[in-house]
């Protein structure tokens, strides 16, 4: 089950990535700069959060 729900999400991660990559309104050096951006403030923001919170998990 886990193993089909994985592998789905990883065939839709590959069709939106091709996909993004086929509509990209930049070139591919501005566009990677782009995504690199927000990819690091994203993990920074996950670490901050896990010093904050201690890693813990509730909702």
């Amino acid at each position: 089950m886990a193993n089909g729900l994985f592998r789905g999400l990883l065939a839709g991660a590959l069709v939106g990535a091709a996909a993004a990559l086929l509509v990209a309104p930049n070139k591919g050096n501005v566009t990677r700069k782009i995504v690199w951006g927000k990819g690091t403030g994203y993990v920074d923001a996950l670490r901050q959060k896990v010093r904050r919170d201690g890693g813990s998990s509730t909702s």
